[in-house]
């Protein structure tokens, strides 16, 4: 039952995030209010979604500063649930990342593209010996 109500889950959220980015893509041509309203209604579908398909639920424990009000949030990030469920409780925060996670990401889309282009070249050569 966990695997299918996970399952259920995965398929809401990338067919609806894929949709939602798809029909809101113009909106980025708007104000800036316009794109924290279509973001809003993301994050309330993937919260309704976590809810209603992982029994995921949100306690929001003292209180928070007003919006207008500058803070820095120090967040251990765990998963995807707290970068659905942050940027909605926040408004839309700034994210900062290590340098590292940069470097990572870089390397791991060099060696992809490494790999593409080791694959091309084969073909290319299989294709030329079948000739």
């Amino acid at each position: 039952m966990t695997f299918f109500r996970s399952l259920m889950f995965n398929i809401q959220f990338y067919i609806g995030t894929s949709v939602l980015v798809t029909i809101c893509l113009p909106c980025l041509l708007f104000p800036r209010s316009f794109v924290l309203f279509v973001n809003r209604i993301w994050c309330l579908i993937m919260i309704k979604g976590m809810r209603w398909w992982l029994n995921l639920d949100v306690k929001v424990i003292g209180k928070l500063p007003p919006k207008d009000k500058i803070v820095i949030y120090a967040i251990k990030h765990q998963s995807a649930w707290e970068t659905v469920f942050c940027t909605d409780l926040f408004s839309m925060p700034s994210i900062v990342l290590k340098k590292i996670l940069i470097f990572l990401l870089k390397n791991h889309y060099q060696h992809h593209l490494i790999n593409l282009i080791k694959f091309t070249i084969l073909l290319f050569f299989m294709i030329i010996k079948n000739y």
